[in-house]
């Protein structure tokens, strides 16, 4: 049978997930939205309580120097798989997650370099392992058999490659959550409307339809705008 693939799913469907307590073992954030992305990965640090988060809640930021950055993988691998300290949950956050996937390219470009028999399978090599083979066969492994202890969150931005080994590993076993509110056309003024509804305010169409064209589908611009408006209809702005 084949292995089923984690659901992508939407920043409100997680918020459900961590209400309910089915938090799950591996997740990407993806999408230009990184208000939302901030808000998610805060929500889930508070599944751990408040006065043990400094020894359960760690947030990794990848080094710009590929050997310093390998260090801290092996330091991920080690941490994910230590029991969280009086607390039932560790919560493990590798923020610009893009910043690692250097560490795993010779192996990604070794993989595709690889070369082919007469009868088109790949020949194989013993040579010894190339620089990120490792790596990627230590990341594949805790993906296939994540610990249930612990959740690990990577928190990816705009420059992240979709096509690697690394990040098609990690979008076939994690949950991926598209923050990207406006994705399909609509979207911008249904946002809008969702925003005034939890402010507690009813917005005009037409006034809507304005936030959603000044925002020209750029959801930083467009909370801008939205918050602009607020501080205008409260009188402050």
């Amino acid at each position: 049978m084949a292995e089923k693939t984690p659901p992508r799913i939407s920043p409100a469907s997680l918020e459900q997930q961590i209400a309910s307590g089915r938090v799950q073992p591996v997740y990407l954030l993806i999408g230009p939205d990184d208000e939302a992305k901030a808000r998610l990965v805060a929500r889930l640090a508070e599944t751990v309580e408040e006065d043990l988060r400094p020894f359960n809640v760690d947030k990794m930021y990848p080094a710009e120097q590929k050997d310093e950055a390998r260090k801290q993988f092996w330091n991920l691998m080690q941490l994910v798989r230590t029991l969280p300290l009086m607390s039932p949950r560790r919560v493990i956050v590798v923020a610009h997650a893009e910043r690692l996937m250097p560490i795993f390219k010779q192996a990604d470009d070794e993989a595709a370099r690889e070369p082919v028999d007469r009868s088109g399978r790949r020949a194989r090599k013993a040579v010894p392992k190339a620089a990120g083979e490792a790596e990627l066969e230590a990341l594949e492994q805790y993906l296939l058999s994540p610990s249930p202890e612990t959740t690990l969150v990577f928190v990816a931005g705009p420059d992240l490659k979709r096509n690697v080994k690394p990040v098609m590993l990690i979008e076939k076993h994690a949950t991926v959550v598209a923050c990207n509110p406006l994705s399909g056309a609509g979207d911008a003024e249904a946002w809008v409307r969702a925003e005034a509804a939890k402010e507690g305010i009813r917005i005009e169409a037409g006034a809507g339809r304005l936030l959603a064209t000044l925002a020209g589908g750029d959801i930083t611009r467009l909370r801008a705008e939205f918050e602009r408006a607020l501080l205008f209809a409260s009188g402050d702005g």
